[in-house]
């Protein structure tokens, strides 16, 4: 009887660190690839001159009339625009405010969605088919419409752009998470701990949870590049933020009617947008080998951007 309790007691401590590895391993296996290891930097150096670059540079806002439409040159490194302002400065601002939004919506989607998805997989049943039901419905929607309808009928700012975008990547979240609940809630050490008298909302926490951090915190990753590309079309169809605060799609869009005397207006937030992109889609594909490489077909499947 000593023996059996000890395996018991034990056991779900080996199988909460199953998927947990080292930060050690995980900046190893990023290191080891090269184009992990590249979007890792790239990433770092867009977050950090979205964070400082509003500082050092120009003043965003301010316009200058006598330098309309000057070419990217040391002065101006991204060109002006029609009304002089520098460009580089309003992509710094934008930049900020895209990844601070999509931080925001990812994070949002996330807290719902996991929640839903352990109350899904673990309880299974009238409660799962219940919410799995109601998440079929968003997915019968494509995203971005899903997400101009929302924001038209909500309205233009930043809250009810977090908002809408949240509600778009929960219901993503949820079914990453539910698929690994479904099974754990099988393992031994799960019955154990029921068999114990464990109150069920200690074994979500403690047993179940660990568990699914992996896939979540690489689904979250991914879901940040979608996150860029939805509030970049949405600001280009300006249902994103509002002016005069400047937004990557805001400013592609402004560009329209002046390409042919600025073309850099352009350029170059379309540029700040493929390089955000691209850095956390890397970022992503790398900790998802990290983490753990069966992953691939799961995640692929339920993260596509719809």
């Amino acid at each position: 009887m000593g023996t059996t309790s000890v395996v018991l007691a034990a056991e779900p401590k080996v199988a909460r660190r199953a998927w947990a590895p080292s930060g050690r391993g995980i900046l190893r296996t990023l290191s080891q690839n090269r184009l992990n290891l590249a979007g890792a930097i790239l990433t770092l150096l867009l977050l950090l001159g979205a964070a400082i670059g509003p500082i050092l540079l120009a003043d965003p806002f301010a316009t200058m009339p006598a330098d309309r439409f000057q070419p990217p040159s040391l002065t101006h490194w991204a060109g002006t625009d029609n009304l002089g302002r520098d460009q580089l400065a309003r992509i710094a601002f934008g930049l900020r405010l895209s990844i601070l939004v999509s931080i925001g919506a990812v994070a949002l989607g996330l807290i719902v969605g996991v929640l839903l998805g352990l109350i899904a997989g673990y309880y299974g049943g009238v409660a799962d088919n219940m919410i799995m039901r109601v998440l079929d419905v968003f997915f019968a929607f494509p995203g971005l419409l899903l997400a101009l309808a929302m924001i038209a009928a909500l309205g233009s700012s930043i809250f009810n752009l977090v908002l809408t975008m949240g509600v778009l990547f929960a219901p993503s979240m949820a079914r990453v998470t539910r698929g690994p609940v479904l099974s754990i809630r099988q393992k031994e050490f799960v019955e154990a701990a029921r068999s114990l008298g464990v109150r069920e909302a200690v074994i979500v926490r403690t047993h179940i949870l660990p568990n699914v951090v992996a896939p979540i915190i690489v689904a979250s990753t991914l879901q940040l590049s979608a996150a860029i590309l939805i509030e970049a079309s949405l600001g280009f169809l300006g249902l994103g933020i509002n002016p005069p605060n400047p937004s990557l799609g805001g400013l592609i869009s402004q560009s329209r009617t002046f390409m042919g005397q600025g073309p850099w207006m352009a350029i170059f937030p379309g540029l700040a947008i493929t390089l955000l992109v691209t850095g956390f889609n890397l970022v992503g594909d790398g900790l998802r080998d990290a983490v753990d490489p069966r992953l691939r077909d799961v995640l692929d499947s339920r993260t596509a951007i719809r």
